[in-house]
């Protein structure tokens, strides 16, 4: 029996490809975007370190999402970037498995933290306001 020999070395990215007029206006559109996000976060995580009166659990939670959000971002968007830029749509194997995996985890780490951060909260607001009553 005769299996197939063919070792996937890139993809192709059709996407965007057949829209060639639009490669400068689109690269233009989510480089602000990417720009905005970036400074936004960075701004964030520099408030927070900052100030003093900040390091307080939700600033926190919030500078720690905003790194996240500018990590993974930054994962898929600059490959994003250079596909508008240059109009080279392919991406190799081990590239792309490397982003997915990175970015998989990161957003992963992300969810997982806004879903266990309401949770947190309301203990350490239920046990404040016990401790408070007690004394």
């Amino acid at each position: 029996m005769i299996q197939n020999q063919t070792n996937i070395t890139e993809f192709i990215l059709p996407g965007f490809g057949d829209l060639s007029d639009l490669q400068v206006p689109l690269f233009l559109l989510f480089l602000v975007i990417y720009m905005v996000t970036m400074m936004a976060n960075i701004l964030i995580l520099m408030l927070v370190v900052a100030n003093q009166h900040l390091h307080t659990p939700i600033y926190l939670f919030l500078s720690n999402l905003s790194f996240l959000e500018t990590c993974s971002r930054s994962t898929i968007l600059p490959k994003l970037l250079a596909i508008f830029l240059t109009g080279d749509r392919t991406i190799s194997y081990s590239s792309c498995m490397m982003q997915f995996f990175i970015f998989a985890f990161l957003v992963g780490v992300e969810y997982t933290w806004g879903t266990e951060w309401p949770h947190a909260l309301t203990w350490v607001l239920l046990h404040g306001a016990q401790k408070r009553t007690l004394a």
